[in-house]
């Protein structure tokens, strides 16, 4: 704003004009620090690269050593003491990310391009960026490709007449999945999908691609990979079908490719040519689909068994997985819900057996620890793939987990669990009055479920029951909530 003329200039201290008047009055480089310290606290420039080493490393005891060092100096320039404790508080928010004026200038221009690019290249920039994740953990590719649907682009399977090796833009806002994030598909058998496509043009049956790929490379853990994924989706939707065939498949277009050069006793060379049939297969199921996304991409692309129970969940749950880390341990206890997937026995060191499962839902994953005790009752209840809720302590010391001290399945946890509607706000800059006129129109839809909000200020959520009020949680509620809240209603759930 200064810089546009907006607002005047201003500088924490007129002594440091020189310092700060190419960045406007604000800290901006190292530099800026060393030479403000020396011009108003009298430092060396020795002592003066202590302090931003001191700032640098976030040290906490030297960083109080040298603001006693700091005021002091300035007093005996002359300072006042208020003014002097001022202008080191702006030069302590500053140390939480500053660099040097060559590594500013660095980044800066980066992230100019970066920004230039998302904004007019925004598919392209994104499925670059999204390559560049392959070979990484799956689950932080899935969470990667999550963000850029909620950025409104959609991220499409893999498809045998549209995906190169990386991910691939295919339209204003789409962006296809690459052939080497399919389990199973080497470089080698990418390189010879895509070089045939480009002489033979596009596969038009799975018949069609057997006869033309190496099946050398090619062979049938790869296509069958490929058909699990949804890459032949695009010329046959069934894909249980593809599977039931693709061993027969197989065997005769090996057969037939070494009779090419000469017609069989039984079959004359026009014979050799036609496409055998598939025997009628029922499809799968979503979920089945989903699954055979998962085994073969290590993800879930066209959408995540979860999606089914996200809401629901929300008004069950306290926290989501995603926000465990955030998550206060020996406060109040957690309740996460997610889907089960995996579960593993082990022992302790007295030899007792306990369990170590993985709840998951389409943001994240959470280790959940169930000791000796709990491990008796819960065992026989879980099974991968059903839906939990989980109750108990968020541990933090070697990862995020929680240890479960109640645990109830789909078919339970109605009845253990108490509904709550989750109201989102932005809380920045909220005051009393706001509050209490959103209690007011709570208190005008009086019911028996309880309220959770959710206060997002910058990077720090504050979750609160509120206790003594309950509502009546239909639409005429969050409509009325959505009227009051000018614009600061992130988000509203209920049961």
């Amino acid at each position: 704003r200064t810089k546009h003329g907006e607002e005047p200039l201003r500088f924490p201290h007129p002594a440091l004009a020189d310092a700060l008047k190419e960045t406007y009055g604000v800290f901006l480089y190292q530099e800026q620090v060393m030479q403000s310290a020396s011009v108003l606290a009298g430092y060396t420039l020795g002592q003066a690269d202590v302090l931003r080493k001191a700032m640098g490393k976030k040290i906490v005891e030297a960083m109080d050593k040298q603001k006693e060092q700091f005021i002091r100096g300035a007093i005996a320039n002359g300072v006042p003491e208020g003014k002097a404790t001022q202008v080191w508080g702006d030069m302590a928010q500053f140390a939480h990310y500053g660099f040097n004026k060559s590594h500013s200038a660095a980044y800066g221009l980066i992230s100019y391009r970066t920004a230039w690019l998302k904004a007019n290249y925004g598919a392209e920039f994104l499925a670059a960026y999204l390559s560049s994740l392959i070979g990484s953990k799956m689950e932080d590719l899935g969470q990667y490709i999550r963000k850029v649907r909620d950025a409104g682009y959609q991220v499409l399977p893999p498809d045998v007449n549209q995906s190169k090796a990386d991910f691939t833009v295919v339209g204003d806002r789409e962006i296809r999945l690459g052939l080497s994030a399919v389990g199973k598909v080497g470089h080698a058998a990418v390189e010879n999908i895509v070089q045939t496509r480009r002489e033979a043009g596009d596969f038009t049956s799975l018949w069609d691609f057997l006869r033309k790929v190496d099946s050398r490379v090619v062979n049938k853990g790869v296509v069958e990979n490929l058909i699990k994924s949804g890459a032949f989706d695009g010329v046959w939707a069934n894909r249980a079908q593809l599977l039931e065939a693709l061993p027969g498949f197989m065997e005769l277009a090996a057969r037939r490719g070494q009779d090419k050069n000469q017609a069989t006793l039984f079959e004359s060379a026009e014979d050799m040519d036609l496409e055998p049939e598939m025997l009628e297969t029922p499809p799968f199921s979503e979920r089945q689909k989903l699954d055979c996304e998962k085994e073969s991409l290590g993800l879930y692309v066209s959408a995540h068994p979860f999606d089914h129970y996200k809401d629901l969940a929300a008004c069950y749950a306290t926290c989501p997985l995603s926000e465990l880390p955030g998550w206060r341990p020996g406060h109040l206890p957690a309740t996460v819900g997610g889907l089960l997937s995996a579960v593993k026995e082990r022992f302790t060191k007295k030899g007792d057996p306990m369990g170590i499962a993985e709840l998951e839902d389409a943001d994240a994953r959470a280790e959940i620890v169930i000791y000796p005790r709990q491990w008796e009752k819960f065992k026989p209840l879980l099974h991968v793939g059903g839906l939990y809720f989980v109750r108990g302590q968020v541990r933090e010391d070697r990862g995020v987990a929680v240890i479960a001290d109640e645990l109830y399945g789909e078919e339970e946890f109605r009845e253990k669990l108490e509904p709550h509607a989750v109201l989102t706000l932005d809380a920045a800059g909220l005051g009393v009055d706001y509050y209490e006129g959103l209690f007011g129109v709570l208190r005008q839809y009086p019911g028996k479920t309880k309220v959770m909000l959710k206060l997002i200020n910058g990077d720090q959520t504050t979750v609160a029951m509120l206790n003594g009020m309950g509502v009546k949680p239909d639409e005429g509620l969050f409509q009325a909530i959505e009227g009051y809240g000018g614009g600061r209603v992130m988000a509203s759930y209920h049961a």
